[in-house]
């Protein structure tokens, strides 16, 4: 069973929402209404509060079929910032209400590469990449996040400028670090 946030800090979650979800290659998103996710255990449910739309974004819409290993149809939107409303475990329940950045790479967390803090470089990392990169994404009213380790948390009062800056501020901290 999922906890869901205290009252008065965001309330219960919607059955539905609306989501800018890919149906075909080469095309662009629709915007469709699908079922809010629920988290089961280890996943989080974010509120989603700011979204960027990357140039990735048009390069995904533009793909030929079988050039992604992506399965359609998905909600696009990797740039993310977000409002922690639900967990799938009880043990997590202090992310409840946190203001989170998400990490663009859902990596294995468990291979040398990850450990080593590079999960871009993840050995075990095939198909989807992470969200709105072959899973649902941050381009929909709320967004499933598959563990705590891929949120990053922020100052709430930072704004949606955030947003972007989980994937093009990554790529330039990276240019320069790396």
């Amino acid at each position: 069973m999922s906890a869901a946030a205290p009252a008065g800090v965001t309330g219960e979650p919607p059955a539905t929402m609306r989501a800018w979800r890919l149906h075909a290659w080469g095309s662009g998103p629709t915007l469709d209404r699908v079922a809010v996710p629920r988290p089961a255990p280890g996943e989080v449910l974010l509120k989603v509060d700011a979204a960027g739309l990357c140039h990735s974004d048009l390069h995904i819409m533009d793909a030929a079929e079988g050039v992604l290993p992506y399965e359609l149809p998905f909600t696009l939107g990797h740039e993310v910032v977000g409002t922690v409303v639900a967990v799938g475990d009880r043990s997590d329940s202090e992310w409840i209400g946190r203001t989170c950045g998400v990490h663009g790479v859902w990596s294995c967390g468990s291979c040398r590469k990850c450990r080593g803090g590079r999960d871009n470089y993840c050995v075990d990392l095939r198909g989807p990449i992470g969200g709105g990169t072959g899973y649902d994404g941050g381009l929909a009213e709320y967004m499933l996040v598959p563990a705590t380790r891929h949120l990053v948390p922020v100052d709430p009062g930072a704004g949606p400028a955030l947003a972007p800056l989980t994937d093009a501020g990554l790529t330039a901290y990276h240019a320069v670090v790396s």
